[in-house]
């Protein structure tokens, strides 16, 4: 039978993940009109050229897709593919979403993606921009996706032709933290005292 202090001390070994806080990126540091494309890489998220800032000056009608916060969102343009896609840098995401206003008739989708592709989870609304265009006015939904090893996330609309059919505001994210260190350092003192006994 091994020793209770040696279950412990390798418990520690195993490696853990903490949720860290969210880092929130709200568009409002970008000139609207403006690509975004890696502005904040040093945040850990890389927008591909895949959106803009958009605000009134570029005809972002406030009255129908509210802002979630300040006065700027991004929004899904068919001269930039229609798919607003966000990549992960330096770390995998533990978490990503967006808060997401769809036009009339849409159904606006985020899906987080694997490193390999692989699809680790989505989320979906529909037709929830404020009543002056849609049936069922709930602007800014968040949509979000926890799953580990989160690669990349695409925002998608099921418009034909697409782009321009919904908005994505305040992007959130968060970077899991290994704490694989920090327990090693809570098991070596169970380490000590079991070998001194």
């Amino acid at each position: 039978m091994r020793p209770a202090w040696l279950f412990a001390w390798s418990a520690c070994l195993l490696p853990c993940q903490v949720d860290a806080t969210p880092i929130v990126i709200d568009f409002e540091t970008g000139v609207v009109g403006q690509v975004i494309d890696d502005q904040f890489v040093g945040l850990g998220a890389d927008f591909n050229g895949t959106t803009i800032f958009h605000g009134q000056q570029t005809g972002l009608p406030i009255n129908i897709f509210p802002p979630n916060s300040g006065d700027q969102v991004t929004v899904n343009l068919a001269s930039l593919g229609a798919v607003i896609r966000v990549d992960a840098v330096g770390s995998l995401w533990s978490m990503a979403g967006g808060y997401v206003t769809a036009t009339s008739n849409v159904t606006a989708t985020m899906t987080a993606y694997g490193p390999s592709g692989s699809v680790l989870g989505s989320a979906s609304v529909f037709d929830n921009c404020l009543p002056d265009a849609c049936g069922s006015p709930n602007p800014n939904a968040f949509l979000s996706v926890a799953a580990p090893g989160i690669a990349y996330v695409e925002f998608t609309g099921d418009d034909e032709p697409p782009g321009g059919s919904f908005t994505m505001d305040d992007f959130t994210f968060e970077l899991p933290e290994p704490a694989a260190v920090v327990l090693l350092g809570l098991g070596l003192p169970i380490l000590l005292v079991g070998r001194s006994s």
